[in-house]
């Protein structure tokens, strides 16, 4: 029971954050840099990583997956994997409806 709670858990916070990454990382696509593919992946991560609504939401999703990987290690994972990942596109929907995103638009 404990580990079903713990993967409700992690399916809502997953599914929360995710809008919330979506939305804190708009403007990437206007991040251009000089040089090669690692220049372009360097100011990427700088663009992200002075955001604080890209980084809250980060750090929140991270630590979802921290609970999920400590509960995973006593868990059975046919009931695991299905649960967190259906749950998390319950509240990602649930939460991009409230956020006025279009339908359909994940």
């Amino acid at each position: 029971a404990q580990q079903a709670l713990s993967f409700i858990l992690v399916g809502a916070i997953w599914g929360c954050t995710n809008p919330l990454l979506k939305r804190g990382s708009s403007g990437i696509e206007k991040v251009k840099a000089s040089g090669g593919a690692l220049s372009q992946s360097i100011m990427e991560m700088r663009f992200l990583v002075t955001r604080w609504q890209w980084l809250i939401p980060f750090g929140l999703n991270q630590s979802g997956s921290l609970v999920y990987y400590l509960t995973l290690g006593s868990a059975d994972i046919s009931m695991a994997v299905p649960l967190a990942n259906s749950l998390t596109f319950m509240w990602t929907w649930i939460v991009d409806y409230m956020l006025g995103e279009e339908k359909g638009n994940w």
